[in-house]
This record gives structure tokens, sequence and C-alpha cells, in this order.
């Protein structure tokens, strides 16, 4: 418990000073630059407080967020992903004024001149207050268009598999996938139920849910997820931690998802008559005393050569040690391929998979970008997905139009 508590500290510790730097930043660039009057000042000062403190109490209280009103966490979770936006553009925009400083200087050298043109104070600042409607204007644009994009009805995304030794009898065999739904804050009940009608419409021979079901305990949660025991599959319904069932309480939830008929993978695997199936715990359960962390050796041990072995893995981190264990199919999440530009962009400095359909040698892995968000109701760049997998036998893969994802 006490390496628990240090861990979110040390945590909590570098993310309010992060997220302090990027609000002392737009606080800077787009009112004490834009020289309002005092009373303009003051009024904007008010503002910005409160959107701290509405952060601070719905963004910043993690498990706590349930017994927040609704519009302190959408407030809050909006806040996040705007702030994001506008840190993003205005450094855009500054880098695009600095190298225009950097030009002028330069032709300045060439003429033989050292001295800059001066600029007036008045044209200072108008220059700050053209910079800043553009931030907003281009941010708030982004914001809204992110915004609608999340919070539309999700995509049923359909992708097709070969697998090397997948039996004649089940080519066609159909999986329904779902992960980092991330139930909590500003996802409920109507989300839920929505997913579950989504699923429904696959005719799935198995349903598996790769980790971030939710972000909150068992007893704020249970009520939004009552829709999960309607879900029905000729094979089962499996499930895997991801990183927030950690944060959330895991051992709980791990007791708990079988009342709702869904059945956990810790380091195990069942037989189904296609293929074996196997399930490890997020890598990241190795961080939380009294959790059992990831081992695919004990997942693996007895496996049948002559069947497919289909893992179920919340991050894409275990495909290395997944391709060296012959493992034919990883089912992933967790990455969101980015959620929101620049993260789509930048993800792939900490991620060698980051969505879609992947194949290395035999071993292949498939990465959700999620069914629900994380933070910010917003997504740039990516959309939401319900999974629908046909696994299929090479030589009628052949003959089909290739996989509606990414294969690298």
């Amino acid at each position: 418990m006490h390496s628990r508590t240090l861990l979110f500290a040390r945590f909590l510790a570098v993310f309010t000073l992060f997220m302090g730097l990027l609000h002392w930043y737009v606080w800077r660039r787009l009112v004490r630059d834009t020289a309002p009057s005092h009373a303009v000042r003051r009024a904007a000062a008010g503002a910005y407080a409160a959107l701290i403190l509405i952060f601070l109490w719905g963004g910043m209280g993690g498990r706590w967020l349930g017994s927040s009103p609704s519009w302190i966490r959408w407030t809050a979770n909006i806040w996040i992903g705007v702030l994001g936006l506008l840190v993003v553009v205005l450094l855009c925009l500054d880098t695009l004024r600095v190298g225009a400083w950097l030009v002028r200087r330069a032709r300045g050298a060439r003429a033989g001149s050292d001295q800059r043109p001066a600029t007036s104070p008045e044209r200072r600042v108008f220059l700050a207050r053209l910079l800043a409607g553009a931030t907003a204007s281009i941010a708030g644009g982004l914001a809204a268009a992110g915004t609608y994009e999340a919070l539309r009805r999700v995509r049923i995304k359909k992708v097709e598999i070969a697998l090397d030794k997948l039996p004649a009898t089940a080519d066609g065999y159909t999986i329904a996938q779902i992960s980092d739904v991330h139930v909590g804050p500003t996802l409920g009940r109507d989300f839920v139920d929505e997913v579950v009608a989504g699923i429904k419409q696959i005719p799935a021979d198995l349903i598996v849910i790769t980790g971030d079901l939710v972000d909150g305990d068992v007893e704020t949660l249970d009520p939004k997820l009552q829709a999960l025991r309607e879900l029905r599959a000729r094979d089962g319904v499996f499930f895997v931690t991801g990183n927030h069932e950690y944060y959330a309480g895991a051992e709980q939830w791990l007791r708990h998802l079988p009342t709702l008929g869904i059945r956990p993978l810790q380091n195990e695997r069942v037989r189904l008559p296609a293929f074996e199936l196997a399930g490890v715990p997020d890598w990241t359960a190795e961080d939380f005393p009294g959790t059992e962390p990831a081992n695919l050796d004990k997942a693996l041990a007895g496996r049948d050569p002559t069947l497919p072995l289909v893992l179920l893995a919340h991050q894409p981190r275990h495909a290395y040690e997944a391709m060296a264990n012959s493992v034919d199919l990883q089912l992933a999440g967790h990455t969101h391929g980015g959620q929101m530009f620049p993260m789509t962009w930048l993800i792939h400095l900490a991620y060698p998979f980051i969505a879609g359909l992947y194949r290395r040698g035999n071993f292949q892995i498939y990465v959700s970008e999620g069914t629900g968000y994380w933070g910010p109701p917003m997504r740039l760049g990516t959309k939401a997905e319900i999974t629908h997998i046909t696994l299929r036998r090479p030589a009628v893969a052949e003959t089909l139009p290739p996989a509606h994802g990414r294969v690298a």
C-alpha cells in the first residue's frame, strides 16, 4: 500500500506541475499579452480561476468523480481538451512568429545592420490580440469537431484476419471486440446500452473485452453496466484487465464481473472449438502490490500446438513476448489510436503498434482504437469502434477484400 501511495503521489506531483505550466502559458499568451483593461483582466482572471478550480475538482478528482455533479465532470473534461488544443495552436503560431523574427534578423545582418525596427507597444498589443483571436477560433473549431466525433454513434468496424492453423470448420468464426470503454466520469448507462446494442448486431461466436472497461469503483459504476448482462455468444464473454482497472481497484472488479456474465482471464487459457484463447493481466499489474502480474508462460503452459492461439492482452507492448512464444493473434487496445491530434503522431514514439492490423511473420496483432474515450470527450483523427472480426483460413482469405485495418 505504501508503494502504491508513493507512486500516486509522484504522478500527482508531476501532473500538477505540468498542468500548471500549461495553464500559465495559455494565460500569458491569451490574456496578459493582450493587455486588456483592468476590468476585463479581472473578469478574465476570475473566469480562469473558476475553470482551474473545476478542473481540480472534476478533472483531477479521479475516483471521486462519481460523486461530483455531472456538469462539473463534463466542464472539467472538456476544458482539459480545449486547454490542450489551445497549447498546440499557440505553440504552432509562436513557432511561426519566432521563425519570422529570425528571418527578419538574418536579413538585417546581411544588410549590415544590427538594428531591428522598433515595434510600438500598440502594434505589439494588436499582434498579440490577433494571435489570441486566431488561437481561440482554431482551437474552438477543433474542439467542436472533436466533441462531435467522440459523441456520435460508435461504428462497427469489420476486419478479416487469416489464421494458418484455423480448422476448416471454423472458417468465418466471428469475434466481437470492445476495448477502452472507460465507463465513468462522462460515459454512463446510455453509452453502455448503445455499445451492447451494437454488439448484438454482430452474430458473434465470441465476445472479448480487452481492458479499461471502467474508470471508477464497483459501487459507483455497477448501475451503469447492467446492460452487459444481455451479452450472449456461443463461446462466452471474456475480459482482461487494463491499467485503469488497477487505478479503480482491479480485485473488486475481477470478483464482480462474473456476476454480469463476463469471465476474466488472469494468466489463463481456455480451449474453444476453433482455437485456444489466453488472457493476461495488464502490463502495469506488477506496480500494484497484491495483484497478479502478467505471466504469459503460465497462460500458455500445456497449449495445443495444433490449434491457433489467440491472446487477449490490453497493451500492444505485450506483442514481442507474444511473438517469441508463437502466439498467432493478439487482440489489444490501450492506445486509442492517439485519440486526439497531435497524440495521434506522438504516440508512435511510445508504441510500435498503434491502430489496426499488423503482421510480423506468423504473428498478427489487432489494436482497437477504443470504444469510448478517456479524459476529454473528443476525438481528432481517430474513430471509436466496436470491432467485428471474422477469422478465415488463408486460402479463403486470399479471395476476400483486404482487412479494414492497417497492415504493416
